[in-house]
């Protein structure tokens, strides 16, 4: 891939969000599929890139492994916190996406 997203515009890398980032943050990401999860209504999706990996949330039923997608969506840090330490995970609701074309 070559760092180009969704509408033309450069896509930030993975292991450049951090918790700091802000909630509701809208940011454009690109990277494959590697792993999925099936929830409640929705389902998650983690997309790595080059840097890292990140989990993604969506409503869309067709998610495909080892698929490289482009995609839009806010950011969101949710707090774990356990015996004094914060456990918690930084992860992307999707709001569009772009998959190549064959």
């Amino acid at each position: 891939m070559n760092g180009i997203g969704l509408m033309g515009t450069t896509a930030l890398k993975i292991g450049e969000l951090k918790p700091e980032t802000g909630n509701g943050t809208t940011v454009r990401l690109q990277g494959k599929v590697v792993q999925q999860i099936p929830l409640a209504g929705w389902r998650m999706y983690q997309l790595q890139d080059s840097t890292g990996k990140i989990w993604v949330l969506t409503k869309r039923t067709n998610v495909r492994l080892q698929t490289p997608v482009s995609i839009e969506g806010k950011v969101y840090f949710q707090s774990i916190p356990i015996a004094g330490q914060d456990f918690g995970e930084i992860y992307v609701e999707e709001q569009q996406v772009q998959t190549p074309t064959r």
